[in-house]
C-alpha cells in the first residue's frame, strides 16, 4: 500500500469527475495520506476522507439526483433585469439540499464534525467575501471563534461549493466580532489547492 496526498479539484459539477480519479487511485492500491479539495473537489475528498470505498464512491455520484440540489431562491423566479445586482449576495439556489444530502451521506459513515477524523486528514478552501481573504477549513475557522473539530464537515462542503450566482453564499457570525461573514467557492481563492499538502510527506 502505497500512501499519497489527495487534491481535488474546483469546477462545479464537473468537478465530480475528481471522483472517478480518486476511485481509480483507491482501485490502484493507493491510499491517502492527506485530502483536499476546493467546491466539487472538496465534496470528493469528504467523501473519500469519510471511508468511502471505490465501488461506493462510483455509485454514490452517479445514482445522485443532482437536479435535486436545484433548490431555487425568490431571486431565480424574478426577471433577469432585476437579478443582475442580486447573485452574489442572494444566488440562484438556496444549497440546501446539497448540505443535506451530503450531510446523510457522511453520517452514513459515521463522520459529522472534522473531530470525527483523524486531526489534519482533511482539508477545503473557501472564500471569506466580506474581507476578501482564502480560508483553509477547517484550521482557519478559528479565526472567526468556531472550533475546528466541531464544525460540521457538510457544511463545510457546502461553503467551499458555493459557486458564485448559483449557490448563495454562507453566512457566518464572527463569533468574537459579533459580525456577519460571507463565504462563496474556495475556487475563488485557489482552484487546485495543491499548496496545502506540499508540506505532507
Amino acid at each position: 500500500m502505497q500512501l499519497i496526498n489527495g487534491v481535488f479539484e474546483g469546477g462545479g459539477v464537473k468537478g465530480i469527475a475528481a471522483a472517478g480519479a480518486a476511485a481509480a487511485a483507491l482501485d490502484a492500491g493507493y491510499r491517502f495520506n492527506t485530502l483536499a479539495g476546493t467546491s466539487a473537489g472538496a465534496m470528493v475528498a469528504a467523501f473519500v476522507a469519510a471511508g468511502y470505498d471505490s465501488t461506493e464512491l462510483r455509485h454514490e455520484v452517479t445514482t445522485a439526483d443532482w437536479p435535486s440540489m436545484m433548490d431555487p431562491t425568490v431571486e431565480a423566479w424574478k426577471p433577469v433585469g432585476q437579478q443582475a445586482g442580486l447573485f452574489m449576495h442572494h444566488g440562484l439556489h438556496h444549497g440546501d439540499v446539497l448540505h443535506d444530502i451530503v450531510d446523510a451521506l457522511l453520517r452514513r459513515k459515521g463522520v459529522r464534525v472534522f473531530g470525527d477524523l483523524p486531526e489534519g486528514y482533511l482539508k477545503m478552501v473557501a472564500t471569506d467575501i466580506t474581507h476578501g481573504r482564502g480560508v483553509l477549513m477547517p484550521a482557519g475557522l478559528a479565526y472567526y471563534g468556531y472550533d475546528p473539530a466541531r464544525f460540521p464537515v457538510a457544511l463545510a462542503v457546502r461553503i467551499s461549493a458555493s459557486v458564485p450566482f448559483f449557490f448563495k453564499p454562507v453566512t457566518l457570525q464572527h463569533l468574537t466580532r459579533k459580525q456577519d461573514v460571507l463565504f462563496a467557492d474556495g475556487a475563488l481563492a485557489s482552484r487546485f489547492p495543491l499548496e496545502v499538502v506540499k508540506s505532507q510527506p
